[in-house]
């Protein structure tokens, strides 16, 4: 692998992930952090190939450079490790409240059908009955 010169600029990703079988090109949280730090490894030994043959003050901006974009890529990792945490707590709650949605809708199709059901038996006739059934009912 030759080197790449980073001058600022983030070492190109290639995802050489199978993609077949996989849930929307998604990938195992364990998978994603070797990614991660195999990148690190890879820029930082880039970086320690490059900087002997810049100046001081070149040398000083690159080292600055690679550790605020690692910084930035490892704040990510962390964030998407604490939601991963929580993400079964997640989808949890979002299929209560689908049950409890579907659970709604059931008690008003039956109060509806009882409102109906007691209109029928004490005035013997249903008021929002739709005139072309009430044609064939007469």
């Amino acid at each position: 692998m030759a080197p790449v010169p980073l001058e600022g600029h983030q070492t190109p990703v290639t995802n050489n992930i199978p993609q077949e079988g996989n849930r929307g090109g998604s990938i195992s949280l364990g998978m994603l952090i070797d990614f991660i730090i195999q990148r690190t490894y890879h820029e930082l030994t880039v970086l320690a190939e490059l900087l002997p043959r810049k100046t001081d003050m070149e040398r000083k901006i690159e080292i600055y450079n690679f550790s605020a974009r690692t910084r930035q890529l490892y704040v990510r990792l962390l964030a998407l490790v604490k939601w991963a945490n929580s993400a079964s707590k997640v989808d949890k709650s979002a299929h209560i409240m689908a049950f409890l949605d579907k659970q709604s809708l059931l008690f008003v199709d039956t109060a509806d059908m009882l409102v109906a059901a007691v209109e029928v038996l004490t005035t013997g006739t249903y008021s929002r009955l739709p005139a072309c059934i009430r044609v064939i009912l007469i």
